[in-house]
């Protein structure tokens, strides 16, 4: 069977435009990709740069520590403590503020007789912590003890404030001080601290001797003469082995002083860990161990820090070790701390050390910084350069971009009449097929019907002629009278007609329906498609509006066809125009 298609035709002229057009698209986007990969490429240049000089900025530290072993590992990890430490120092210091703020909470609660107690622990909180505020409550303990003529705490407060004074570096007012205690009036423990408070003051004057570039043989040699009087006062107590071990380094037998020291760390807590572990640091000094030194010298630091601690020696070494090592950003960073903590506790030993190393470490951290600075300006150079050529290609892309657009714009309007002509010659083609289609069934169906009535009829004459032959006249004029066949042969018709329709308009019963009201809606019976009222309005949807032809087709009277017509109407939802409309749109 062959169907006739219908095909619109497009000029020739406009079929060569439109390959041009996507022959110009096709190069044009070809370019643009090429455009987007080399800005790419470009991007992830500058990525890379910036990755890499962050790598290097951020794993600099740790890089110095990677091919040392495990000494060098462990050292590492403990100044990433430390560094941690440091940026809570102020929690710390905060901490140790409290408990100051706590005690002189106490004293205008307290009588008078237990003032001495509350400024002895007040003046002990800020020995180590601020020097200012330790003289001003030692003088105060001094004033009550003279008050009070007790001659034993006014020894006490004496070498006490000797001690304070030396911290803030008057080594000459410190040791005029120690003049003035009475050492024959002291007590057994207060003796011994003031051994130690002495060995403390000609100790701390040696060391700042040493460092200004003086002669410090007479204040080694009473600093000696006080350690070996310490231990031969005290028996048996951590202070002393503390003591004997110094001693020990002095006298450069640092395997027995280490032996001592590395259980002892275990014993002692505080100062006393500091003064422990800061001796056992000496150990690895002496012995070329520099990470060892570090490594503890780190863990004094954090045991002074956690502490409240201010004063401290271990930190301006250690940062001085670091740069020597080549961690630069951390010793400056470590010594900056030293200098805050010296200048705010005023403690005048402390800020002759660190003003010893600081050119020192302040020209590395300059070289370092240069470096660096250098370094980002060469990057901000070659970033600067990327990105004007990428903005010079981006502008060429946008440009391409733009005729694209135009491009894409013209295709889309020709693609989009080419879509609607496809889309008419589907909806032709479509028609036409169905339209083939049913004139097949339907020939099929009419020239079937045709034989069955030529048979009827053929057969309905051999009767008739049959009984004709034997004579039975009042037979004949029965069966002639009988309209059996005529009335099978109309119900065929209706049938017929309900399937050739309902296979045409499959929904027309419920459309129909939709146009009357609910209590009037036609429901053939069953084994029925339709009834009568249904055929009529079928007849008229087909275009059949006259009622003598209704009738003839459906056999039914005029008057009837009429009354049934009528009486559908009459219960539509719709005048009788709109009505008809809509039955003509079903």
């Amino acid at each position: 069977m062959f169907f006739f298609v219908y095909s619109p035709k497009i000029p020739i002229f406009a079929r060569r435009n439109t390959n041009y057009r996507i022959k110009t698209m096709r190069k044009r986007l070809s370019f643009q990709y090429a455009i987007e990969a080399i800005v790419l490429l470009l991007v992830a240049t500058c990525f890379i740069l910036l990755a890499r000089v962050a790598y290097h900025d951020r794993n600099l530290s740790k890089s110095l520590y990677a091919d040392g072993g495990d000494e060098a590992l462990a050292l590492h990890s403990e100044l990433c403590q430390l560094d941690k430490v440091i940026a809570g120092k102020q929690v710390f210091l905060q901490a140790r503020q409290h408990v100051i703020d706590s005690l002189k909470g106490m004293i205008p609660a307290l009588p008078v007789a237990q003032h001495m107690g509350v400024y002895r622990k007040i003046h002990l909180t800020y020995s180590d912590f601020q020097a200012d505020s330790a003289l001003r409550y030692v003088d105060k303990m001094i004033q009550l003890a003279r008050k009070r003529t007790d001659s034993c705490m006014l020894n006490y407060a004496y070498s006490r404030r000797a001690l304070t004074l030396a911290f803030m570096g008057d080594y000459e007012g410190a040791k005029r001080q120690l003049e003035t205690v009475d050492v024959a009036r002291l007590g057994e423990q207060e003796y011994t601290e003031y051994m130690h408070i002495c060995r403390t003051i000609y100790g701390w004057e040696a060391d700042y001797l040493n460092n200004i570039g003086l002669d410090n043989t007479e204040s080694l040699r009473r600093t000696a003469l006080y350690r070996d009087s310490i231990l031969h006062i005290e028996r048996d107590s951590l202070s002393r082995c503390i003591v004997l071990a110094d001693k020990m380094i002095v006298e450069n037998k640092i395997d027995s002083a280490e032996s001592m020291l590395l259980p002892l760390q275990e014993h002692v807590s505080g100062t006393q860990l500091s003064y422990t572990l800061y001796n056992l640091a000496e150990v690895y000094r002496m012995r070329g161990q520099t990470d060892k030194q570090m490594q503890v010298l780190a863990r004094t630091v954090i045991n002074d820090l956690k502490n409240g601690v201010a004063e401290y020696t271990a930190l301006p070494h250690l940062s001085h070790l670091l740069c020597k090592r080549g961690d630069i950003l951390r010793a400056y960073s470590y010594l900056h701390c030293s200098m805050e903590d010296a200048s705010n506790s005023n403690a005048m030993l402390r800020s002759v050390q660190i003003n010893k190393i600081f050119p020192i470490i302040d020209q590395a951290y300059k070289n370092v910084t240069t470096r660096k600075d250098n370094r980002e300006k060469a990057l901000i150079g070659a970033l600067a350069t990327l990105v004007i050529i990428i903005l010079v290609i981006t502008l060429s892309l946008w440009r391409e971009a733009r005729k694209l657009r135009q491009t894409r714009s013209e295709l889309a309007d020709t693609n989009q009449q080419l879509a609607f002509s496809y889309q008419q010659l589907e909806d032709i083609n479509r028609r036409l097929n169905d339209a083939s289609r049913l004139k097949e069934d339907y020939i099929a169906i009419y020239l079937t019907r045709c034989r069955q009535y030529i048979d009827i009829l053929d057969t309905f004459h051999r009767s008739l002629l049959k009984i004709a032959k034997t004579g039975h006249q009042e037979e004949l004029l029965n069966r002639l009278k009988t309209d059996t066949t005529v009335a099978d042969a109309q119900q065929q018709l209706c049938k017929d007609f309900d399937n050739a329709f309902l296979n045409i308009h499959p929904q027309f019963v419920e459309r129909f329906n939709a146009l009357l009201k609910p209590e009037a809606q036609l429901r053939p019976k069953k084994g029925e498609h339709m009834n009568t009222e249904l055929r009529i309005f079928a007849l008229m949807r087909l275009g059949v509006d006259d009622m003598g032809q209704i009738a003839r087709i459906l056999n039914y009277s005029m008057t009837t066809v009429y009354n049934y017509s009528s009486r559908v109407r009459n219960n539509s939802l719709y005048e009788k125009e709109e009505f008809r409309r809509r039955l003509k749109e079903l």
